[in-house]
């Protein structure tokens, strides 16, 4: 483990705490963003904090309205917050918590998002498996039986712009949402109070798992998405995700740990998460007239680093550990603080858009990866244990 990155993301994550949650970061991004929160938790699981994510799933549990899970808790538009950034030159530091009223519309208006809810079913399932309370198992329930009326033969299918890569036209089938869906269903199969709901989350999670594998392995990792067309490109979240939850098998998971050689780029920059631009016209030219096109496939998201790191511990699936922490330790040389994205290893600047920081996600990520937690690998190892 590097001390020096594990003492960098510690510092981050404890910035961005708050009364009920995290923060997604202090500056333009100061309000519990469901997804952010989600991710950035499993950071205080390796620490064995469990009453500090306990708070968080009991205020994003209390928000389920009719089987939806809110996107965030915060009282303004974050294209007003965008903007209100970018004049003041991205100077304004927000240490107050945010106002609790559930947001659960995309305020592009895009669409709605769908990955809130398997993040809040699985970070209920590892915290109640490592140690935690179970926490409203009726309320995720009805959230993961409204989200089931987006299954289209067989797998979840969503909109563009639907999950945390919305600056691009994910759409249909996409495997990261789909990878996350099979991981909570196996949560909710582990907690169910009875056997009827325990079985039939556990044939669900089967079929799901079948059906990523026939539908998006393709000779050597899993492709991102699939709709009216399949773009092939190696993304780490979504194949790292099929690898830490047991999708893949022992031979799919050793291609998968083989990319890096495969993609060396993936660690000279590291925290790249995918091997190649996305097309032109999949980019959503909001991004694209400010420059920022390649926000998702050439800048650097440390949130992926961690997913690597905690995966490569869980399976013992790679020998380039030190190489990878090598490279963090060189990105975060000098930094006050673990950044939201990098662009050419340095914090993104532009006239438009500053780079969030502190960054929670990344920073639980990155402890999460860090830290060996007895009862959060063996809560891993149950949901993985199919």
């Amino acid at each position: 483990m590097s001390e020096r990155v594990a003492e960098l993301a510690l510092k981050t994550l404890r910035a961005c705490e708050g009364s009920d949650s995290v923060v997604a970061g202090r500056r333009h991004f100061a309000q519990y963003w469901l997804r952010d929160s989600c991710f950035a938790h499993w950071g205080h699981l390796a620490l064995s904090e469990h009453d500090v994510v306990e708070r968080a799933l009991t205020l994003f549990a209390s928000g389920v309205n009719e089987g939806h899970v809110p996107l965030r808790y915060g009282s303004w538009s974050m294209i007003l917050a965008l903007s209100r950034d970018a004049l003041t030159r991205f100077t304004v530091y927000c240490e107050k918590d945010p106002v609790l009223i559930a947001r659960y519309q995309d305020d592009k208006g895009w669409a709605e998002v769908i990955d809130s809810t398997p993040l809040l079913v699985l970070l209920a399932g590892l915290c109640s498996l490592s140690g935690g309370r179970v926490i409203e198992y009726d309320a995720l329930d009805r959230a993961m039986r409204t989200l089931a009326k987006r299954e289209r033969f067989g797998l979840l299918t969503q909109r563009p712009y639907a999950d945390w890569c919305d600056s691009v036209k994910r759409r249909g089938y996409v495997t990261y949402t789909n990878a996350l869906y099979y991981a909570a269903l196996r949560v909710m199969s582990l907690l169910a109070p009875d056997a009827k709901r325990r079985d039939a989350y556990a044939r669900k999670a089967v079929e799901i798992r079948a059906l990523i594998n026939e539908r998006l392995w393709i000779r050597a990792h899993y492709a991102e998405y699939l709709d009216e067309t399949r773009i092939d490109t190696f993304s780490v979240e979504s194949n790292f995700l099929c690898a830490l939850f047991g999708i893949a098998d022992e031979r799919q998971t050793r291609l998968i740990f083989s990319s890096f050689d495969r993609y060396p780029e993936l660690i000279e920059y590291i925290g790249r998460r995918v091997a190649s631009r996305y097309p032109y016209h999949e980019v959503s030219w909001r991004l694209r007239v400010v420059g920022m096109a390649d926000y998702h496939d050439r800048m650097q998201w440390l949130w992926t680093t961690g997913l690597v790191l905690l995966a490569d511990r869980q399976l013992n699936g790679s020998s380039r550990t030190p190489r990878i922490i090598e490279r963090l330790e060189g990105l975060l040389e000098g930094s006050e603080w673990v950044s939201e994205v990098y662009a050419d290893n340095e914090p993104f600047t532009s006239f438009f858009y500053k780079s969030e920081e502190p960054f929670a996600w990344s920073a639980g990520m990155l402890l999460a990866g860090l830290i060996e937690n007895p009862d959060l690998d063996t809560a891993f190892a149950k949901i993985r244990d199919a």
